[in-house]
């Protein structure tokens, strides 16, 4: 089985709704992967239409409103990655041409 199957196995069997989140570091230990990893596999499972839902850790959202809260929580994040992006072009300007 795959590490993203065993992820998506592990969320669905133990971790049935906010209640029961996993936290990112025992997520890492039970599957032997890097934090980098898991955020890959969590955004891919969430690409392909499982709700894996995050508050403090991951878990499988039970409901329509631990969804929402988990795309306004990822909108938050967006919107400060916009915010990042827009202040680092600016910086662009403080440096000679050409360089």
């Amino acid at each position: 089985m795959r590490k993203e199957e065993q992820l998506l196995a592990y969320l669905k069997s133990s971790c049935p709704g906010r209640q029961y989140v996993a936290r990112g570091r025992k997520l890492r230990d039970i599957l032997g992967i890097s934090e980098s990893r898991l955020h890959e596999m969590v955004n891919h499972l969430r690409q392909e239409g499982h709700p894996i839902g995050s508050q403090n850790g991951y878990f499988y959202a039970e409901t329509a409103s631990e969804v929402y809260v988990t795309i306004q929580n990822l909108k938050k994040m967006q919107a400060g990655l916009g915010a990042a992006v827009r202040g680092l072009e600016h910086s662009l300007d403080s440096f000679p041409k050409g360089r």
